[in-house]
């Protein structure tokens, strides 16, 4: 989940591609990129699924794109998948030099999304199935792999219907998020979704982190609580700390956590109950949002040899870190001091002020690569989004 929703068109993120990657002198002209439509699979849209990696290192682009079959479960739709329901039937694809490659999906009535590809070309997501989820009256959706042309169903933690993968290394060790079917009054997909056009949002049951390897899922444990939910490989991610309530907030604390190894660390907060993961590099490090004591204001962090520094705001209240490269660079959205959110970098101890660009109020920092390039969003108070170099 993000904060943008489950999809964003392909064509701006095209757009974001491309620009992240031009020279910043480019960047300064009126038209730094080139605008390319990878198309649909026969369908009337495309999307970007997040979260997601939508660019392999080899330049592809991961999405998910309409299909010419109609949706034989309309209106009824898994959050999710689309986000919306979606008349047609919708693929995970591929595109790359021009050709827009269907990965396919489980049998049946089923739309499928893809969320990263490793470097062996194997991809890690999720399709729906031929269930319908009992707890939530969703088509269920399982974690999938897709390799060699064939959609693998990794299936559910014991008892579940859903599940979502969200990564894949190069040895094919999957991690993700699954249902166990365990009633749990603080479901975290029903306390922090709210109602959708889904209809009501969450699944009402426990959501575990899992490792998978070899055809065998591996429930990764909590910090405590009923809940954990990892979103990057390794993995890091957020879970309740226990199932009572904190009185502060009426719902348990929530803090990121680090599993590496068999372990799951708990990386604490900037003194709130309340804490999220949302990037990790391949030195470890840990950038996303935390409460501050009394809940009332959130600074983006970055955790990193066991310690969690507040990387503070550009004047206002509020701030969240998006993604860190390898070089501990960080970039994200902050408040500056008139309350509207401008993007971010921060490197060596310094936040740099990312403004909007064209006249609009808002601006976000979505990633920064090692060449410290960022790509990112202006918004306009609308929701309208436009993808651009920062």
């Amino acid at each position: 989940m993000s904060k943008h929703g489950p999809m964003l068109t392909v064509a701006a993120i095209l757009l974001a591609a491309v620009a992240a990657v031009v020279p910043a002198r480019a960047a300064a002209s009126q038209h730094p990129y080139r605008l390319v439509d990878p198309g649909t699979l026969g369908g009337p849209q495309s999307f970007l699924n997040l979260p997601a990696v939508p660019l392999t290192s080899n330049g592809a682009l991961l999405g998910t794109a309409d299909t010419a079959t109609h949706d034989a479960d309309y209106p009824k739709c898994n959050p999710f998948m689309v986000g919306f329901p979606d008349r047609h039937l919708v693929h995970a694809f591929a595109w790359h030099n021009g050709r827009l490659r269907d990965l396919g999906a489980l049998p049946g009535n089923s739309s499928s999304a893809v969320f990263e590809v490793n470097g062996s070309g194997v991809g890690a997501g999720m399709s729906e199935t031929a269930t319908t989820d009992p707890h939530t009256g969703w088509p269920a959706d399982h974690a999938v792999m897709f390799k060699g042309g064939k959609v693998t169903d990794l299936g559910t933690l014991p008892g579940g219907y859903e599940s979502q993968a969200n990564d894949i290394n190069d040895h094919g060790q999957v991690s993700g998020f699954a249902s166990n079917g365990t009633r749990d009054k603080y479901s975290f997909f029903k306390v922090f979704g709210g109602p959708g056009p889904c209809g009501p949002s969450g699944w009402g049951t426990q959501a575990r982190s899992f490792a998978w390897q070899n055809g065998v899922m591996r429930d990764i444990g909590t910090l405590g609580g009923p809940d954990a939910v990892s979103t990057t490989q390794n993995a890091t991610g957020q879970s309740w700390t226990s199932s009572a309530p904190n009185p502060a907030t009426g719902i348990p604390t929530l803090d990121p956590f680090l599993w590496a190894s068999g372990h799951m660390r708990d990386l604490g907060t900037l003194g709130g109950t309340i804490g999220f993961a949302n990037w990790l590099n391949n030195r470890g490090e840990v950038v996303g949002v935390s409460d501050l004591a009394g809940d009332q204001t959130g600074h983006p962090f970055l955790w990193a040899n066991g310690h969690m520094r507040d990387l503070g705001t550009l004047g206002g209240d509020y701030g969240f870190a998006n993604w860190v490269n390898d070089q501990s660079v960080v970039v994200g959205g902050a408040q500056a001091a008139d309350q509207n959110f401008h993007g971010f970098l921060w490197r060596n101890g310094k936040m740099h002020d990312l403004p909007p660009v064209g006249g609009a109020p808002w601006a976000f920092a979505d990633g920064v690569n090692d060449h410290g390039q960022v790509a990112g969003n202006t918004t306009d108070a609308k929701g309208n989004e436009r993808f651009a170099v920062l």
